[in-house]
């Protein structure tokens, strides 16, 4: 999972601080999903109360409908970048665009 979370400059004690947080806290879950033939975690999602915090899959296993099965029904929001494709993403999954935090990330909702 740090391996996929490096575009956040995790340092590997960082990451694992972040980890452990989620697994101790009531408020945060952490969803992820392995690849048994490669024996490692190729998409997890870290999520804070009823919003994704952070969704992440491998680039070699997109488009296998495993960020669909890393969102639980109940969350109910996400900050996400403008780039075109993890709007539409998320607009497939229910989402809808109900504002923007800054030029560069939208708030959705569903």
């Amino acid at each position: 999972m740090w391996r996929l979370s490096n575009k956040y400059n995790f340092s590997k004690v960082g990451f694992i601080k972040f980890f452990l947080g989620y697994h101790i806290s009531k408020n945060y879950r952490l969803v992820y999903t392995v690849n048994k033939k490669r024996d490692m975690v190729v998409g997890f999602n870290f999520i804070e109360y009823k919003r994704i915090k952070r969704l992440i899959v491998d680039k070699a296993f997109r488009g296998r409908g495993l960020g669909k099965k890393l969102i639980p029904k109940y969350c109910q929001l996400v900050y996400t970048d403008n780039k075109r494709r993890a709007v539409g993403f998320y607009e497939k999954m229910g989402f809808k665009v109900i504002g923007k935090r800054n030029d560069k990330v939208y708030i959705m909702k569903r």
